[in-house]
């Protein structure tokens, strides 16, 4: 899903800088992210690897989920802000 970033008012609080190849944890069911600026992959990791199968960009959400066995994790691709929503 995709809401325009400024129709958004940001809660400096809740924002979050990411650097390249940073990660971000998506294994809580409540938590909401919009991407505010750059771009991260969206990143299934199971026995130690990696497999990447989404681009979130700046007004993407990405919404936190629940998994068995398997690790969710959003990855900067460059430099990027995320702000929490829930």
């Amino acid at each position: 899903m995709h809401i325009p970033s400024s129709s958004v008012t940001s809660n400096p609080a809740s924002l979050r800088s990411m650097a390249k190849n940073d990660s971000l944890d998506l294994h809580h069911t409540e938590q909401v992210w919009q991407v505010r600026s750059g771009m991260v992959a969206l990143c299934q990791i199971e026995a130690g690897q990696r497999r990447c199968f989404f681009t979130a960009q700046p007004g993407d959400l990405i919404l936190g989920t629940s998994h068995q066995g398997k690790e969710l994790v959003a990855i900067a691709i460059e430099p990027a802000t995320v702000e929490a929503l829930a």
